[in-house]
């Protein structure tokens, strides 16, 4: 029999899902990173979270999160039942999350079952691939260096982590602002720099191993130099040294150049993801460039 499980304590969410999660980690690796690092900041979003799974016969058959204001994300879920218990669970808890992210088949499910119940709109705000890297392909440019960005670069990293929202989503989000902020304080925003700086990204770790990169921005005038390249190699190496056994990013699937650079690097494809969002439709659908 199916049924549903909710915990409000990360730990023991963590310590009863983990197993499963880690078994597909480049499909969870999100998740992973998402609930690594509530677990060490402990936030109040941390304490306002909905953390639940299936189970069904004592053996967990999936995981749901949602922090306020974000995207529903979502685990493997092997039961199309598992996927409507969540989104009625979640309906029925008052919460109005902006949409739902995950792998194709568990966000469909989703979807369908929620527009059935709210009769929302739902539209795919963005389609993309969740490549893995567990070595670097190509040598270190020999031209610019990477630095950890500072406080005395908020401004510059603020300005930029708008733009990549504008150009990835057309709208600013809303909690950009105190994301960077976090980053910046946990020291997990990185520039390039080729005298000045010219190109940025996002560098974290998370249990049980992984390194996470996003948010790969360089500004149009310094495109088409080699400078995302060289900062993804360089931050890739990085987080592998630190004892990192992989590194996961995001990209777009419309970006063929970007996908291609990536698997240079040393990144191989591991699965699609998308990201739906729920009620009319308000912001243009971008391209991501770097």
């Amino acid at each position: 029999m199916i049924k549903l499980c909710q915990s409000q304590n990360i730990q023991h969410f963590c310590d009863r899902t983990r197993e499963v999660l880690v078994q597909h980690e480049a499909e969870h690796n999100l998740l992973l990173s998402i609930l690594h690092a509530l677990g060490q900041r402990l936030s109040a979003n941390a304490s306002r979270s909905y953390l639940a799974w299936i189970e069904e016969n004592n053996r967990i058959q999936g995981a749901v999160l949602h922090m306020p204001h974000r995207n529903v994300i979502l685990s493997k879920i092997s039961k199309v039942e598992g996927i409507a218990l969540l989104a009625e669970d979640i309906l029925r808890s008052g919460r109005q999350p902006p949409g739902v992210a995950g792998l194709p088949h568990e966000v469909r499910g989703f979807v369908q079952v929620w527009q059935q119940m709210t009769q929302q709109s739902a539209w795919v705000a963005t389609e993309m691939q969740i490549y893995q890297l567990t070595q670097v392909q190509i040598t270190r440019p020999k031209f610019g260096k990477l630095r950890k960005a500072e406080s005395c670069d908020r401004t510059l990293v603020l300005d930029w982590s708008k733009a990549f929202d504008l150009e990835a989503l057309g709208q600013v989000q809303n909690w950009t602002e105190q994301s960077v902020d976090l980053q910046l304080q946990q020291g997990n925003v990185y520039l390039w720099e080729d005298k000045e700086p010219v190109s940025m990204a996002m560098g974290r770790g998370s249990k049980p191993g992984g390194g996470h990169i996003g948010s790969v921005y360089t500004p149009p005038e310094y495109r088409c130099r080699g400078y995302a390249t060289a900062c993804v190699t360089a931050l890739s190496q990085h987080l592998l040294n630190q004892g990192y056994r992989s590194c996961f990013l995001f990209t777009d699937q419309a970006h063929l150049t970007s996908n291609h650079t990536y698997q240079t690097i040393g990144y191989e494809y591991r699965c699609d993801w998308l990201d739906y969002r729920f009620g009319q439709q308000n912001y243009r659908r971008y391209s991501t460039r770097t």
